[in-house]
Parts: structure tokens; sequence; C-alpha cells
């Protein structure tokens, strides 16, 4: 199966950070990567004859995400197919990517009685580049259905577009920046009530829609984000698990700053 994309999907992925493909994937190689954490899951007694058993055992709750143990896995990185890749080339900008390690499980157990848009943990994954241009993209690939409340990671769209004024700003600043926008304010108080309410379109900034955005799909979808993009892990209110992979590209231009980007601050000498 081949991931075509035109001018429209590259406006649409500009516009927002966030570009679902459905059924993007070849099923032989999802259905084997299915395989894999299926048997690992009933193994430890989460899966039996194909029904989820999560009401029999004690889990911690939210933000925790349960825990199995994978390596690197064959099955996983064939999904990272050249389609695949040159689809996240295309989109951000520059077919000279680095692949920023190997295709990583993203596994949330059932972990909370209600859900809602959390207001910690937000965060982005490559600093802020003095040149605005997009440091890379990182891949989503479902391995399981997921539905609304059920785990899917939590993205505000649009928020890429924001604090690229020509400096080169630290990941770990950009939070607190965007904290100063009314909207940002709002999303990441733990004031305020009825946070359901945050899905979706939550204000703007100057002519920049910001939205949250919640990651749904099904075997074989993939969604592709801006690594400016700011995210975060969701709580799964629903009895069956988010199965994910996720896998960061770079673009080689781009790939020492990023790292720089979240590499600890220098120790000052003292003043004299």
């Amino acid at each position: 199966m081949r991931v075509m994309l035109g001018d429209d999907a590259h406006s649409i992925f500009a516009g927002r950070g966030i570009l679902r493909l459905e059924q993007a994937l070849p099923p032989t190689l999802v259905r084997e990567a299915q395989r894999v954490v299926r048997s690992a899951l009933e193994r430890q007694g989460f899966l039996s004859d194909g029904v989820w058993c999560f009401d029999r055992m004690t889990l911690p709750p939210y933000p925790s995400i349960g825990k199995i143990g994978f390596k690197k896995n064959e099955a996983f990185d064939a999904l990272s197919t050249s389609d695949l890749i040159e689809a996240v080339g295309f989109l951000a900008g520059d077919r000279d990517l680095v692949t920023m390690g190997h295709q990583q499980l993203l596994l949330t157990f059932p972990n909370a009685d209600r859900w809602s848009v959390p207001s910690s943990i937000w965060h982005v994954d490559a600093p802020r580049l003095p040149s605005a241009a997009c440091p890379g993209v990182q891949t989503f690939i479902f391995l399981e259905a997921s539905e609304h409340e059920g785990g899917g990671t939590l993205v505000v769209a649009g928020s890429h577009r924001l604090l690229n004024d020509g400096r080169f700003i630290r990941s770990k600043d950009i939070k607190r920046q965007l904290k100063r926008f009314p909207c940002f304010q709002q999303l990441m108080s733990a004031n305020l009530a009825d946070r359901e309410r945050l899905l979706g379109s939550i204000g703007h900034v100057g002519e920049v829609e910001i939205e949250v955005v919640e990651m749904t799909g099904r075997p074989g979808d993939v969604w592709l984000m801006d690594m400016r993009v700011l995210h975060n892990l969701a709580p799964n209110a629903r009895s069956t698990p988010r199965v994910m992979l996720t896998q960061r590209f770079a673009t080689k231009s781009a790939f020492d700053r990023i790292v720089e980007g979240f590499r600890p601050e220098e120790p000052q000498p003292a003043a004299t």
C-alpha cells in the first residue's frame, strides 16, 4: 500500500502540524506487529482468547500507563516503510532525515474512571529553531483500535506555528512561553473545571487557531506530527488498551539543534 501525499496534505500539515493517514500501511505488516504485542500481553494475563482481562487486575491510575518490556523488534521496525519515510520527508520539507531510535511501543492500560483533558505533562519534542523550519516529524502507528477516551495522544494543533520568531528556544522553555497566551493558560490550569470541553477549538493566538485533537484510529492508521507541536499523554477511561508505535524522524539539518534543545544547561561561572 503506497502512501501518496499531495499539496493539499502538505498545506494541512503546515497549518495544523498534524495529519491522519487512514489505512496507510500494508495489513500483513500491521498484523505481525499486532501479533507480537498480543502474544506478550497474553503471557502476562492481560488477554485471553482475544478478550481483554483488565477488570481482574489492579492497575495504577493515570498518569501511569502500564509497562511491558520490548526491545528493538523487527516487526515494529518493518512498519517504517520506505513509502512512509518518503511521506515524512515530504511533509518536513527535507528528505534528508535522521532516524531517532527505533519504533517504540506506546501502551496505555485502562487507568481512569473518567476521561478528561489533563492540565499537566504538556511538552514538545523539539526546540524552536531560528530558521522557523520544521525540525522533524513523529509518526504514530495504530496496532489496535483506539476510540474517544481510550488514551490516544492529545495534541494542540497549530501550536507549532507559535514562537517562531528567529530565536532558538529550548524545548523546556517553550511551554512556559506558551502560557503567556490566554488559551494556553486555560489549557494548563489545574483549577479549570469541566476540562472535557477543551477537546476541540479552544481559541486563537493572532491568526493561528488552536485546537486540542485526540488521536484515534484503527489498526494501520498513522498520524504524523510536527515535532514542535505541544502534546500530552491522555487518560484511558475505556476497557481496552491504547496500543501504538511511535518513531521520530529529524531533518539532518536540525538534528544537532534538537539534541542541544534537550541538553542540560551548562553551569555558569561565578560572578566576579
